[in-house]
């Protein structure tokens, strides 16, 4: 290693120092924060108290009212059926059961015939009110839902910054997709079903109060008893739900953690550690879901217990009031009505939990939309000057964030910048500079002092008209997820250009604006020019491409202010080159802002601000600052880069250089223009790609933004119809039940007495069905002895069956869950640790996204866990419970039986349509709402892009025009599924209908006699009530089959390069020289097969020796850190690592002796001794070498400074420290590695110059004695490197030591002077 390095080292060790005092107490601030609002976030459910019920109504308009007014009288007439039913039921009942001993014909033709007319009409009308009710309560709901999501989006875009500070934009979309959801089903059949139930219940108590006051009194007693049953039952499943899922809530963070740092993860081989974690969370949630799982059985079997119990009682002493008190009927009667309340009462539950719900989440919602913003880009009031010079003048302005108010920002600022200059600020982190584009834009307000554009206080002018006269570019520009045109048009002052404009007039302001932004020409040359799609975030385009369609974007606004705030920082030296040309023309004639950290960008600017804690330092122009020898020219002389060394023989140290001017040549001007490398997935590295003729232009239509949100639907409706496709052919394969049972088999003995306590959980409503037919026959007996014997015999067997009744389900949910939960458990991890094991390649299809991936781990699972646990459980009922019925009911009487069993389909197809209805009109629903909600979500997503372009009138209007469709699909759909939910109500009467008539009809002609009529007819009746079960059980089979599929598929799946693998060379440590090799390679990524990367590069690094790699973004350097940690394999040519063939080694090994340090290093939610310790073999260090790598990365002294010293939690991504902290962190984390071979991805570009002199110090320590490649953009980082290798295209063209390539006037040259300091040229 040079002896400069290490020279530049302890110069720098005392600017560490300085720096971390300020970072440690800027940490410590933060840190302080950080538990402020965790407390306050303790408190947060406080101040948003639950809604009284009726101001959920709130938007309900006249039209409404009818329809709700309406739907509650027609749930009424639906409630008021059953009791009304038990009054004909005890008529009839009391006609078939005196048969036997009246024997008159005309009396039981009459009676029944009379009842079965009564039936049909309450059929009939329950038909018709069920429907109504139900439809017309969806109807009004939705109808008030839309209001409410158009009400809540347009209040979310008219709040002030301070408003997203406090507020995370996944909270908002969260209640914007789920909540009002919540809320809808809070207005909507819910409602209804509390009408209904309420009826029901009253109407069932009157009547049997008055056929029966004493019977109804002791039922009422046992009453209390049911209702508690039902609310622990209910409790208990909560419990179980809520427990098991905030357990796998946390399973699935570090899912969603390690998948998306994949990278990181396989580059410190740290897949057995992340697997345990999981495991270890997997492990929780498994034995909180077996605690849920007996709960839920024990209470569920109290509640039958308690059912049965009472029908003991209520039969008994029914027996003891005949004759004397009460008829055989009214019993019945009486017994019914009670039960039907009850069960009405009961069925209260699950309505109001969802209305208790809305109550709850619409606190939050309707208080976003009352909260009045301060700053409102809604509001009309406020100036709007004809004209606009752009004199922007800062006046003692001071000011702190809402959300740190101890944290002073700025303090007493003034500046001027007069109309049509130009003023760079810069300054380390946090000085303020930043903040002062924010008060500009009037994010905020200032606490004190006055801002003014033309001299007029910018408090007093209109918020939109403000920011229309404003242009800002920023350092991560953010694109729409639509075309470059469109993206183009957002940027104009009118929401809706193309009602403005004619199309050859905007045509001709975007040619003006990307021409200007220097872009025209890689438009025209991408495949279909102005209309190809940037992706979502702008994700297909390039760092520069980015930047100059952004500068083209706020060009078509012709702002008289331009901010530009870091613009190029993230860019390398060839696309920074392009972009500050196009900055200086869009700055002509217009007052011009900039913050750049590359003092190389503002060389030429009217002023230069020097900002430093939240004041100015110092001003001038680059010269006059730079004669100063001030604060500026020490950061300038951070970057500055060394003069080549005048040495003898230069012309021969020349020829050493070697020049590839052939490949360079070789490299089209089309490979200029790249996209985004999806191999890769990071910012600024990019591929090149062979460009083909230009598409035309969409003639018609291209300009319409509300056209374009329907083209995007149409074809997102066709991706989902080839999804569809791709499982109706998936179900076509048959499911491995037995392999799925295997990974049970550890459980066979669970699922064997859960199959078998099942099944007499099947067996106990047929009995019911037979008890009850011989007690109501018993009933009829008008001897009194044989009477009381036979009631006071049946009720014991209902004690019986109510013991029975406990057994069989507490035992049956107890083994079938914890025998589900368990497989749960292990398809997870399983999942979980195939996922580990794949190549990262697999990670680049958009199919197998990390937000894809973490949604199937969790949902595939739990699908599949029904096939096993619940599901397998209600089968095996089901079975026994139909066979049973059906032995039952023909050895009682085929005749009827076969009567009743035509209407079988009839009633299990009312069930089936009934519970696929409403869950298919939810998903329907749910599924049109999407593409709205996609809209709604990038504006909230992208909401400082959206208040510094004014387009919230615009994505609201967008918003309310792509929710009419699927407002207009959920009407018609809640219309339809009303139909079932009708049907399943109505048709129970026709069939009890049918069965009396023809059950007298047989026993007129002698063909049956009356008691096996009664058991018939309920044995069918209880049968046909679980096929509509059965059926009901379909789509969920239908979901379990395809997640078992896509388990097994995963689980199946060869890694064609597996980390887990054992097989490859083994070297240890001590005999590893450092050798890296990459020979002629040819490679580009799998998922973009057609887009060459790497063209036939070579690259050598010698053991200690610095290898720099350098070039415009797309020309392969960072794809080559993926070629050497074999991410992925080469197609031609060959990498090696210490003289062997890369696919010779053990993976693990080999990565072993490689260390990583990237851009945005990933650090993981640990404490900071985990993060380092997690770069160590196997994570195991002991404190002293954390320590040591620690001081090795400039980053110890920090670390003790702060109150948990080395125990301090990072926070998700490492977001509770500094990118200066994050990267020494990082480093510290590859040293305790001890590498051979360290890889360096642009380390330090991210930063400004006073954190990168720290991280630069600690990198220059981290390279001596080990071999290192460097990809670096600022090239004074690489001044001293051995070696520095020119990429452009994919091919190396030069490369030579720094002065040689200097000296060779070659690209690298032409790179060093593009980003040269020095001072000007008076």
């Amino acid at each position: 290693m040079s002896p400069a390095l290490r020279d530049n080292n302890n110069q720098q060790q005392s600017s560490a120092a300085v720096s971390d005092k300020k970072e440690s107490k800027l940490n410590l601030n933060f840190l302080k924060k950080k538990k402020d609002d965790k407390e306050n976030a303790d408190k947060e459910p406080e101040a948003a108290p639950k809604v009284p019920f009726q101001t959920l109504f709130r938007y309900a308009e006249p039209f409404d009212y009818l329809l709700m007014g309406t739907g509650a009288f027609c749930a009424c007439l639906t409630g008021l059926s059953q009791p009304v039913m038990s009054l004909v039921f005890g008529d009839i009942m009391q006609t078939l059961v005196s048969y036997p001993f009246t024997k008159d014909d005309n009396a039981l033709r009459t009676d029944v015939v009379k009842g079965v007319v009564y039936l049909t009409i309450i059929g009939v009308v329950v038909g018709l009110s069920a429907w109504a009710q139900m439809a017309l309560w969806i109807w009004s709901g939705e109808r008030q839902a839309k209001k409410i999501r158009e009400e809540y989006l347009e209040a979310v875009l008219r709040q002030d910054m301070a408003f997203f500070d406090r507020t995370q934009t996944g909270e908002i979309t969260t209640r914007m997709t789920g909540d009002i959801v919540v809320i809808q089903e809070g207005i909507s059949d819910k409602v209804a079903m509390v009408f209904q139930s309420l009826s029901a219940f009253l109407a069932g108590f009157i009547i049997a109060f008055a056929k029966g006051w004493r019977l109804a009194l002791v039922l009422s007693c046992a009453f209390p008893l049911l209702g508690g049953a039902a609310t622990l039952m209910g409790k208990s499943l909560a419990a179980r739900k809520s427990g098991g899922a905030d357990a796998y809530a946390e399973a699935g963070a570090i899912a969603q953690e390690v998948l998306s740092s994949l990278r990181t993860v396989t580059s410190f081989g740290g897949q057995k550690r992340e697997l345990a974690r999981y495991s270890e969370k997997l492990k929780r949630a498994e034995w909180m879901g077996i605690r849920g799982a007996v709960a839920n059985g024990l209470a569920t079997g109290v509640a039958f217990m308690i059912i049965f119990a009472t029908y003991s009682l209520g039969f008994w002493y029914g027996g003891q009031l005949i004759p004397e008190h009460m008829t055989s009927g009214q019993v019945v009667t009486v017994f019914f009505s009670i039960i039907i309340g009850a069960f009405s009462l009961g069925l209260l539950g699950p309505s109001l939990a969802s209305i208790s719900a809305a109550t709850g989440v619409a606190g939050k919602i309707f208080e976003t939309i009352d909260r009045v913003s301060p700053i409102n880009p809604f509001s009309t009031e406020g100036l709007k000057p004809d004209v606009c010079t752009g004199e922007v003048v800062f006046d003692n302005v001071s000011f702190h964030y809402p959300q740190r108010t101890d944290v002073p920002i700025l303090k007493s600022f003034s500046l001027r910048v007069p109309a049509g200059k130009t003023v760079a600020l810069v300054g380390a982190s946090g000085s303020g500079k930043s903040t002062i584009v924010k008060l500009l834009e009037r994010y905020y307000d200032s606490v004190s002092g006055t801002i003014t554009v033309d001299g007029v206080n910018v408090r007093d002018l209109n918020v939109q008209w403000l920011r229309k006269q404003i242009g800002i570019v920023s350092q991560e520009p953010v694109l729409f997820d639509r075309t470059v045109r469109e993206n183009l048009l957002i940027g104009m002052q009118e929401d809706h250009p193309e009602s403005h404009f004619s199309k050859g007039v905007l045509d001709a302001k975007i040619e003006n604006a990307c021409r200007v932004a220097n872009a025209w020409d890689f438009i025209q040359a991408l495949p279909n020019g102005l209309d190809t799609s940037v992706g979502e975030a702008g994700g297909m385009m390039s760092g520069g491409q980015k930047q100059r369609i952004a500068i083209a974007r706020s060009i078509m606004r012709e702002p008289k202010v331009l901010l530009l705030d870091e613009a190029t920082s993230a860019l390398d030296t060839a696309s920074e080159r392009v972009v500050q040309a196009a900055l200086d023309s869009a700055a002509e004639n217009r007052t011009t802002i900039v913050i750049a950290h590359r003092l190389s960008t503002i060389r030429n600017a009217d002023l230069i601000v020097v900002m430093g804690a939240g004041e100015i330092i110092e001003q001038g122009t680059h010269n006059e600052l730079l004669a100063k020898n001030g604060a500026y020219a020490n950061l300038v002389s951070a970057q500055a880069l060394r003069e080549a060394e005048e040495e003898q023989g230069a012309a021969a140290q020349t020829e050493k250089a070697v020049i590839a001017s052939s490949s360079a040549k070789q490299v089209s001007a089309g490979g200029e223009f790249i996209i985004t490398d999806f191999g890769m997935r990071k910012e600024g590295d990019s591929v090149a790609i062979e460009l083909g003729p230009l598409s035309p232009t969409s003639p018609t239509g291209a300009t319409n933004l509300l056209a374009a949100a329907q083209a995007r639907r149409e074809k997102k409706k066709a991706e989902e119809e080839e999804k569809k496709k791709a499982e109706k052919e998936r179900l076509k394969r048959g499911l491995p039940l037995l392999r799925l049972y295997g990974m049970n088999g550890g459980e066979w003995w669970l699922l064997l007495l859960g199959s078998i306590m099942s099944a007499g959980n099947g067996i106990v409503f047929p009995m019911f069905s037979l008890i009850f037919s011989e007690i109501i026959n018993v009933f009829g007996n008008p001897n009194d002895g044989e009477r009381n014997d036979g009631i006071r015999f049946w009720s014991i067997m209902f004690v019986i069956i109510s013991c029975g009744s406990f057994v069989v389900n507490a035992v049956s949910i107890i083994c079938f869950g914890t025998a589900g939960e368990r497989l749960t458990r292990k398809l997870r991890e399983k999942s979980f640790e195939a996922l580990l094991r794949q190549e990262i390649a697999y990670f680049d299809d958009e199919k197998h996204s990390t937000g894809i991936i973490t949604g199937q781990l969790s949902e595939d699972a739990f699908q599949v866990q029904g096939l096993v646990g619940q599901s397998m459980a209600t089968i095996v009922q089901l079975s026994a419970s139909i066979a049973a019925g059906l032995i039952l009911a023909f050895t009682n009487g085929w005749q009827l039986t076969l009567v009743v069993l035509g209407t079988m389909p009839l009633m299990g197809a009312a069930g089936q349509l009934q519970m696929s209805m409403m869950t298919g009109f939810g998903s329907k629903t749910k599924e049109a709402y999407e593409d709205a909600s996609n809209i709604a979500n990038e504006a909230i997503d992208q909401i400082r892009t959206v208040m510094t372009l004014t387009k919230e009138k615009m994505f609201l209007d967008i918003y309310k025009a792509n929710i009419k469709e699927p407002h207009a699909i959920a009407i018609k759909g809640g219309l339809v599924a009303a139909v079932g939910f009708a049907l399943g109500q109505g048709i129970i009467f026709l069939t009890y209908a049918l069965a009396f008539y023809a059950g007298s009809q047989f026993t007129i002609m002698g063909i049956m006699d009356a008691p096996s009529v009664l058991k018939v007819m309920f044995a069918v009746i209880f049968t046909a009530i679980s096929l509509g079960q059965a059926s009901a059980l379909a789509p969920n089979y239908v979901k379990a089959k395809l997640a078992a599929l896509s388990i097994f598929d995963l689980l199946d799946r060869t890694s064609r390069i597996n980390p887990a693998s054992g097989e490859g060379v083994v070297m240890a440590a001590s005999d590893v020289q450092g050798i890296a090799e990459v020979k002629d390679g040819v490679f580009n990524y799998p998922a973009r097969p057609d887009v060459p990367v790497l063209q036939g590069m070579s690259i050598k690094a010698l053991p200690g020796q610095t290898v720099a790699l350098v070039g415009p973004s797309g020309c392969g350097k960072s794809t080559m850190i993926g070629i050497l940690e074999r991410w992925y394999d080469l197609h031609n040519g060959e990498a090696h690592f210490d003289n062997q063939n890369l696919k010779n080694w053990n993976l693990a090994n080999l990565r072993s002796h490689i260390a990583l340090v990237g851009q945005e290093p990933v650090l993981f939610n640990y404490s900071i001794r985990e993060n380092i310790a997690y770069g160590a073999i196997n994570g195991i260090a002991s404190e002293e070498e954390i320590e040591t790598a620690a001081r090795k990365a400039n980053i110890h002294d920090f670390v003790k400074s702060l109150p948990e010293g080395y125990n301090t939690v990072v926070g998700s991504k490492g977001g509770q420290l500094s990118g200066g902290q994050k990267q020494r962190v990082a480093i510290a984390r590859a040293l305790i590695r001890e590498p051979k071979l360290l890889l360096l991805d642009e380390a330090t570009s991210a930063l400004d110059s006073e954190s990168e002199k720290v991280v630069q110090a600690a990198l220059d320590v981290a390279a001596e004695g080990r071999t290192t490649i460097v990809i670096a953009h600022r090239l004074s980082t690489i001044q001293n490197a051995d070696h520095i290798i020119v990429a452009k295209g994919g091919r190396v063209i030069e490369q030579g030591t720094y002065d040689n390539l200097l000296k060779a006037n070659g690209q690298f040259a032409e790179l060093v002077a593009a980003q040269s300091l020095a001072k000007q040229d008076a």
